[in-house]
């Protein structure tokens, strides 16, 4: 799976920045029949990344791949903040 599809799927959920007032992971439908699971911290705040859910079935957790296999790199992922142009 192609590191920039899976950014563009995490990207199409909008995490809101802050969810509740406790730590939790919040499951999130994004495009292509795709979901997205992502951490909020104690105080609620956008914490990371989690795992990503295909319309398989198929799971993929970047904070549990190797080094060399580039979706790792998604665990830097980061919600883009809203702008007002």
């Amino acid at each position: 799976m192609e590191i920039r599809y899976l950014s563009n799927v995490a990207a199409s959920a909008a995490p809101p920045p802050r969810h509740g007032n406790h730590a939790h992971f919040v499951v999130l439908p994004s495009c292509d029949g795709w979901k997205v699971c992502f951490f909020y911290d104690g105080r609620g705040d956008f914490g990371y990344l989690e795992r990503f859910l295909s319309p398989e079935g198929e799971i993929i957790e970047p904070w549990t791949l190797p080094e060399t296999d580039r979706r790792a790199g998604l665990r830097l992922w980061a919600r883009t903040p809203l702008t007002l142009h």
